[in-house]
């Protein structure tokens, strides 16, 4: 499911885009309201001052308002006007009515075409003023300043009113400094908007990247590296906590490492002078029981040389140190197996069958990966009962290799514990049936160490089940 969610910088770019194309959504839907009722109203109080100039002319002239309105010549103007009997009867069908103004109300016939109608009672009709088709108005126009060129002038009038809404962005912008000082007060806005928030969260983003980058560099064995420590926070903060952090584990570190490479060293020195001396007594001792305790001594001595060499082993594939598994060129796993494979089968205390089929390509650390097969091999020989199997295949998940045996197989509530150093699962499991107890540990710091991974489960043999999984090309 978490693949799912995006990332935090994502997440953050995307609602930005999405509160300013909210911003732009809005802010355009209003200003389309205010500017259409900003155009109704002034359509409206055009009509209005024509109808009262009208309205003045009937009454001096003492004719009615139908006779005064088939008399003028509107050839000129932008609107034109009829008269409708009837104070109640509809101005239009197909008209969407837009406001009411006192006793008047202003319809719309189509986009940028308006309609008013104005009751005049005391004639017992309405007056309509409305807005003349553009394409018409245009051809009649144009048609009038041909026959007559003094009527230029009214150009003016038509430029005004009318203007072809396709000119483009820039003509509009030339005749209309208020929408050209809206257009770019709206940009600027919109600009300081983008800023605040993009740059802002732009350096964070970069920030966190870095210390992300030192982070991964620490998490593969770079213990000297340190986060570069911001002046603003949050990241400040997170950097000195990681800085601290990794000066505390790099100290641990370094004294674990001076620990475990010390002690074996020195316990070498009194192990090899026990030695020396258990050599001597047996020249002076011939009765049985002593010869036995001396032979005890030789394997106590044998056990704690081979405990220390499993400890620094231990060690050393746990450390940072990318060498820790020699420098040898890596050998294509098939080979090692094959190998391996032929060793055991004739040093083996229990018969070990294979399945290996032909496998593609892969390079392994041929240190690495003997310290890890041979470990698996030796548990399996130790628990067995009665033989050991070995295959390899290739499927969806990578090249896996088993190895498996017929004993009494690991409980699964205990197949994480068995992975961890000086774990025993049962009495049964002493030093002198059951190792060291840091087989199995050293192998999974192999496993690892090579970028591969370690499990077990039940085989069909009855027994443990070891399955190592090499996703990719491997080394150390």
């Amino acid at each position: 499911m978490s693949k799912l969610i995006p990332p935090l910088f994502t997440r953050i770019y995307v609602g930005m885009v999405l509160a300013l194309v909210g911003s732009v959504f809005l802010t355009s839907s209003f200003s389309d309201s205010w500017y259409e009722e900003t155009e109704v109203k002034d359509f409206y109080a055009d009509t209005f001052a024509m109808v009262t100039f009208f309205r003045k002319s009937w009454q001096m002239q003492s004719i009615s308002a139908e006779e005064y309105i088939g008399a003028i010549d509107l050839s000129m103007s932008p609107w034109d006007t009829r008269w409708i009997d009837g104070v109640n009867t509809p101005p239009c069908d197909d008209c969407k009515l837009m406001a009411s103004f006192d006793d008047s109300e202003v319809y719309q016939l189509e986009e940028f075409r308006y309609l008013a109608t104005f009751p005049i009672p005391e004639q017992g009709g309405v007056l309509v003023m409305y807005d003349k088709d553009f394409a018409v108005f245009e051809k009649d126009l144009r048609g009038i300043l041909e026959q007559d060129p003094e009527a230029a002038g009214s150009q003016l009038l038509y430029d005004s009113e009318f203007r072809d809404l396709d000119e483009g962005l820039l003509t509009i912008v030339e005749e209309d400094p208020d929408v050209a000082s809206t257009l770019l007060l709206f940009g600027l806005m919109l600009s300081a908007f983008g800023a605040v928030i993009y740059l802002p969260a732009r350096q964070l983003q970069r920030q966190i990247r870095r210390l992300s980058h030192t982070q991964a560099k620490f998490g593969q064995g770079q213990l000297n590296a340190r986060a570069d420590v911001p002046r603003s926070e949050p990241v400040r903060q997170l950097s000195s906590g990681f800085n601290k952090m990794a000066d505390a584990i790099s100290r641990s570190v370094e004294e674990s490492r001076v620990l475990a490479q010390a002690v074996p060293h020195e316990l070498r020195t009194p192990l090899s002078r026990i030695q020396l001396a258990n050599g001597l007594l047996r020249k002076q001792c011939d009765k049985p029981e002593q010869v036995a305790l001396l032979d005890d001594i030789d394997n106590y001595i044998e056990d704690m040389d081979q405990l220390t060499h499993q400890v620094l082993t231990l060690f050393r594939l746990n450390s940072p140190d990318k060498g820790s598994c020699s420098q040898q060129p890596d050998v294509e796993l098939a080979e090692i197996l094959d190998q391996r494979l032929k060793w055991f089968q004739q040093t083996g205390s229990l018969p070990v069958r294979a399945y290996i089929p032909n496998l593609p390509a892969l390079g392994v650390n041929p240190t690495c990966f003997r310290l890890l097969l041979d470990n698996l091999m030796s548990n399996a020989q130790r628990y067995g009962h009665s033989q050991v199997r070995l295959s390899a295949e290739t499927t969806a998940q990578g090249t896996q290799v088993h190895v498996e045996e017929d004993g009494e197989g690991i409980p699964e509530t205990d197949r994480e514990l068995i992975f961890i150093p000086f774990s025993r699962l049962d009495s049964s499991r002493t030093q002198a049936t059951g190792g060291l107890g840091l087989g199995l540990a050293i192998a999974q710091a192999a496993a690892h160490r090579m970028g591969a991974q370690l499990s077990v489960s039940d085989s069909e043999l009855g027994g443990a089940r070891f399955t190592i999984v090499f996703k990719e090309q491997t080394g150390a």
